[in-house]
């Protein structure tokens, strides 16, 4: 099978695949023989008419045609594997010469995964940011603790003032007509705060418990009585009562009361300890980030081709789907909107979509340039991880191989290993291995199938996503989504003539 390969553009090829006579021969056998028996010809039994009989009936042009839709497909995908290539796009076939007893030669054009240029990786010269908190941020941590622990109190004098929170009742009116709400009684506000209607909780201030006054609001433009939409509205409001924020004293009392030390100076120490914690454990994450994006950012890639960012989008919408329907919903009746939801997402995702494809490809390179593998034992401590415990691992490796789902998993391994590579290649301190299953990525081919192997064992308690996660976009997709030839578009689209042999 002669295969001539020309590049046509940045990263497009055309292969021209000549097949030989006795081949393309055997196959136009072959598709006679199952036309012969499909075929209704007046005077023969079905599958005895001669050849002649049935090139009258059909057209030689059409039985020629219909060998070729057999015989393009596994030739294409021959020629694609000898070549070393990766579509990423829908071929576009086109036949150069088709006849009995001569050789089959099409040409297919397609786009094909675009090589990427790593650039350094290692010693990137990133050092560890150093953090600190000073008496500032300290001292206004303790307030916000103290705010924390502070006490309502009922104000039985004076007037409300600005934090306060107040009650209320009140009526309302446009143009002297009742608002369809009618009473409300014993609305809670806070001053300071926005209140609905707009305006509401501000005028309160100043008032004193049991005071009533008519105060004007301005309804808002979307409303849902759309003939006051926008117009000003009385309401007839009484301040039923007041509560205060009382603050304690920062002193060794509060100290005592909020935790497990007698004095405030050790209090005080203590919550220094947390947010230098904290400040430390979020520039860690900030140094981590930096590191894989400088080398991510010194690797060349150019012209994507289009239909590899297109299907990153499609995926990135999929798994945002199907985290949606993991929570028990159709997407569809989750959003208010969903049609006006999918545009954002593409319009979203695609400004991702490039960085996200480098990413793949760029991991998908250190993986080879570093050789890196993965040992059974790495595979299933990670699957059992996930499962939270070596029970089922089998069961759950074989839902894997069956849902085509396993050789994404270990991409998504072997990109991980070649990231705690590059990491620990410039000082960054990678932890072992030994997180719980809530600590292991699941790329979207494992966490399905976790809720499936659940079903089939013993329940335990629910770990997903909560319903007002929602779809995180940064969760998206995994290594591995590029299409691979066997499971890419097939060739048998190839225009032919047209005969009923019905």
């Amino acid at each position: 099978m002669p295969v001539k390969v020309e590049k046509i553009g940045p990263n497009q090829v055309e292969l021209e695949i000549t097949v030989e006579e006795t081949v393309f021969n055997e196959q136009l056998r072959k598709t006679t023989k199952k036309l012969a028996g499909q075929v209704n010809i007046p005077g023969f039994r079905k599958g005895k008419a001669p050849l002649r009989f049935l090139e009258a009936r059909l057209g030689k042009e059409y039985i020629w045609h219909e060998a070729a839709e057999e015989i393009m497909d596994p030739e294409y995908v021959k020629a694609v594997a000898a070549e070393g290539l990766t579509p990423v796009s829908t071929p576009e076939a086109d036949i150069v010469q088709i006849e009995a007893d001569k050789e089959f030669i099409f040409k297919v054009k397609l786009f094909v995964k675009p090589e990427i240029e790593l650039g350094e990786y290692k010693d990137l010269g990133i050092d560890e940011p150093q953090v600190s908190v000073t008496e500032d941020e300290l001292a206004a941590e303790l307030e916000e603790r103290r705010r924390r622990h502070a006490k309502l109190i009922n104000v039985e004098e004076g007037a409300a003032e600005d934090g306060d929170s107040v009650t209320v009742d009140y009526t309302g009116a446009v143009d002297g007509e009742p608002l369809l709400d009618g009473e409300t009684e014993n609305r809670d506000l806070t001053i300071g705060l926005e209140s609905f209607p707009p305006g509401l909780a501000e005028q309160v201030k100043g008032m004193s418990i049991g005071e009533e006054k008519d105060i004007t609001v301005t309804l808002p433009a979307v409303y849902h009585e759309e003939n006051f939409a926008g117009k000003d509205a009385v309401l007839h409001v009484k301040l039923l009562g007041i509560k205060r924020t009382e603050l304690l004293p920062l002193d060794d009392e509060f100290a005592k009361d909020v935790s497990e030390f007698d004095t405030m100076d050790e209090y005080k120490e203590d919550v220094r300890q947390a947010m230098l914690k904290k400040a430390r454990d979020l520039s860690k994450e900030e140094w981590r980030e930096k590191i894989l994006d400088k080398a991510l950012d010194n690797a060349v890639l150019t012209d994507i081709p289009p239909s590899m960012l297109e299907s990153k989008v499609e995926s990135m919408i999929a798994d945002a789907d199907r985290r949606i329907r993991m929570l028990g919903y159709a997407p569809e009746d989750y959003y208010e909107n969903y049609e006006m939801v999918i545009k954002a997402m593409r319009e979203r995702y695609g400004e991702q979509a490039e960085r996200h494809v480098k990413a793949d490809l760029f991991y998908e390179a250190v993986v080879a340039r570093e050789d890196i593998q993965l040992s059974e034992e790495e595979v299933n401590s990670s699957l059992a991880r996930i499962l939270g415990s070596g029970s089922g691992l089998e069961v759950f490796k074989q839902l894997l191989q069956q849902r085509d789902g396993m050789e994404p998993f270990l991409q998504g391994l072997r990109k991980e290993k070649a990231a705690d590579l590059i990491l620990r290649a410039n000082n960054f301190p990678v932890p072992e291995k030994d997180a719980g299953p809530e600590d292991e990525p699941q790329p979207e081919e494992v966490s399905g199938l976790e809720e499936e192997l659940q079903s089939e064992s013993e329940p335990r308690p629910e770990d997903g996503p909560k319903p007002e996660d929602g779809p995180r976009p940064e969760d998206g997709p995994k290594l591995g989504d590029e299409p691979r030839p066997e499971d890419g578009p097939k060739l048998g689209d190839e225009p032919r003539p047209q005969c009923d042999p019905g």
